[in-house]
């Protein structure tokens, strides 16, 4: 995912992991994306439901599942990293 600024401004520290893992995927969510939690398990702080923006996405081509930097709407000064199946584009 490339970072645009004009989207979402990243702190260095999520701006610079992202940069690290090179462009995404074709199906990766783009940076922006508004997204609502659809599945939970024990330990997880946002419940099923839940509303955020994805910033980016951190990836490795070994790993299968996708790992999404997240700003939740409840915790907006608080990135969140969040694996791919627990979250969905909103309507």
């Amino acid at each position: 995912m490339t970072y645009d600024p004009r989207i979402i401004e990243l702190p260095m520290r999520i701006r610079d992991l992202i940069a690290k893992c090179g462009p995404p995927p074709p199906h990766a969510m783009p940076q922006g994306t508004r997204i609502i939690k659809v599945k939970t398990e024990k330990g997880d702080t946002r419940p099923v439901g839940a509303l955020g923006i994805a910033w980016g996405v951190v990836h490795h081509k070994a790993l299968k599942p996708l790992c999404y930097i997240v700003q939740w709407d409840d915790a907006p000064d608080l990135p969140t990293a969040v694996i791919d199946w627990k979250i969905a584009r909103a309507q």
